[in-house]
């Protein structure tokens, strides 16, 4: 008892304002009141208050749904009464057979979808054996089911040409698909099918990538550089176009893919590299504006619910709009604002790289105050309250786990609301920064760090950017995780733009050479 008083005694002391109903009535849907709404059910409230608040709800997370239990699962039934809606290959790859069965041949059995779905766990055969005919419902059951349940030696099987190209006819599924056979080193028999594919116009780009690194490890470097050249053709993202484009050099040498990167809009880590072995200066991107002292609208960026009323208001404007609209916040108190407009009304073709921050980090090693600039622009465009889907805070996007932690070591008594105020969000990643940076000496480690934990980035660093061809880019582009990926590939151009604004001379060349 002395020990959960002393518990609670210590929470009250780090983070003590109530949140009251009324509140959370009076603020506009959307993520930041459900960040206030998963507050104020940590709160010793009434079960009336809870089910009020619930029903506020505008996206439900298991951060949210744990305060209730009680919810009823309209699949929590008898077998005979289950909805279609619950027949799913999860379901069904956590029953038996006899389930299985039981759907096959007397529930729901006009349903062709179902029937198939089910004689799929139902056979003892391989799935694309029973499914040559619906190839897209094997999609349907690897990407559904556990990943501890994809061992099935019906489902990692050899996959026919045809059958292959029957699931690329739903591309973004596909994609995962590709992305979650590679990513691991199980489904032997399915990636030796992947040798047998050609690029295909219907493959989105991002997997073709995924592919051409494949066979790159295999050796099969003419296959990759084919994959390369039609993932530059059909990509969307400009990203992705330069990152084929480098590839095309690095499997070539041919520096004509050099001089198409340098006209590039963009600025990522291949359009760097490609002006650093040109010998051609970086432009075009905005940073060091003079600001006015005052500005014209009145708008505080701090506050999460004024910044998505401000959001919504500018959502449907063109870009002439949103660019005139830019001039009245370019001023000092508000040059986040100027920076984010002034980029989405450029379409990203101009991109913003504000120094302004520094400020708050006077004393601090020009190395430091770049990462924090990079990451900072990376998570949040610099904007000081944004709030995601998972309550990752400000423009450091730091968790509250991670808040509590780092007030407890302090010694502070902390608010979540603090970290919308540039002073407290820079001082408390400054904290988090300065520990990663014990463990890890890159940047880029240091983001894979920031982003998916330090347990993640030792495993990488450790088992990644080994001596080898093509190394350390083949490496960064073969990480596990897809979103840490592409964010330390971001946060590490970012880095390098950074580093030459507050005047340190750097490049890219020497930052790799250091993994």
């Amino acid at each position: 008892m002395k020990v959960l008083y002393f518990l609670i005694l210590f929470i009250s002391s780090i983070w003590s304002r109530e949140i009251t109903l009324s509140e959370i009535e009076s603020y506009p849907k959307g993520y930041a009141r459900d960040f206030y709404i998963w507050q104020f059910l940590q709160q010793n409230v009434s079960k009336d208050q809870k089910e009020r608040a619930y029903n506020l709800v505008h996206r439900s997370t298991w951060r949210i749904d744990k305060y209730f239990p009680e919810k009823s699962n309209p699949c929590d039934v008898k077998i005979s009464e289950m909805p279609k809606m619950c027949i799913t290959p999860r379901f069904l790859s956590n029953n038996s057979s006899g389930i299985a069965k039981y759907f096959m041949q007397k529930h729901f059995e006009k349903d062709e979808k179902i029937e198939y779905l089910t004689k799929s766990f139902y056979y003892k055969q391989s799935m694309t054996k029973t499914l040559y005919k619906y190839p897209e419902i094997y999609l349907d059951i690897f990407l559904g089911i556990a990943p501890q349940k994809r061992k099935d030696v019906r489902i990692d099987t050899e996959l026919s040409p045809n059958f292959l190209r029957g699931l690329q006819k739903d591309k973004n599924r596909f994609e995962k698909f590709v992305a979650t056979v590679l990513a691991y080193g199980n489904f032997h028999k399915i990636k030796k099918s992947f040798l047998e594919l050609e690029p295909s116009k219907n493959i989105s780009g991002k997997a073709l990538l995924r592919l051409a690194y494949f066979y790159i490890q295999k050796g099969l470097e003419d296959k990759a550089f084919q994959f390369f050249k039609v993932a530059d053709e059909v990509a969307y993202y400009q990203e992705y176009k330069d990152e084929a484009k480098f590839w095309m050099f690095m499997l070539s040498n041919d520096k004509k893919y050099l001089e198409k990167l340098v006209k590039s809009w963009d600025i990522n880590i291949y359009t760097i590299y490609a002006h650093e072995t040109l010998g051609k200066k970086i432009d075009g991107y905005l940073s060091g504006v003079d600001l006015a002292e005052k500005g014209e609208i009145d708008l505080d960026s701090s506050n999460p619910f004024q910044w998505q009323k401000f959001l919504h208001s500018i959502s449907k404007n063109s870009s002439d709009e949103i660019l005139k609209l830019a001039e009245k916040f370019k001023n000092k108190n508000q040059w986040e604002i100027y920076y984010y407009l002034m980029q989405r009304g450029n379409r990203y073709r101009i991109q913003s790289f504000p120094t302004e921050l520094q400020k708050y980090m006077v004393g601090e090693n020009l190395d430091l105050q770049a990462i924090l600039l990079a990451i900072s622009r990376q998570e949040s465009r610099f904007i000081p309250s944004v709030i995601s889907i998972a309550y990752a805070l400000g423009s450091m996007q730091m968790m509250p786990f991670l808040v509590d932690d780092i007030a407890k070591n302090r010694g502070e008594k902390i608010e979540y609301e603090d970290m919308f105020q540039f002073k407290k969000s820079v001082e408390y990643s400054l904290h988090h920064l300065k520990d990663l940076k014990r463990s890890f000496d890159h940047p880029l480690l240091i983001a894979y760090a920031y982003n998916a934990g330090a347990s993640y980035a030792k495993r990488v660093k450790r088992q990644k950017f080994k001596e080898g061809k093509y190394e350390p880019f083949l490496s960064l582009e073969t990480l596990t995780y897809g979103e840490t990926r592409k964010y330390g590939k971001k946060v590490l151009a970012n880095y390098i733009i950074f580093k030459r604004l507050l005047g340190e001379d750097t490049s890219l060349h020497k930052v790799l050479e250091k993994l």
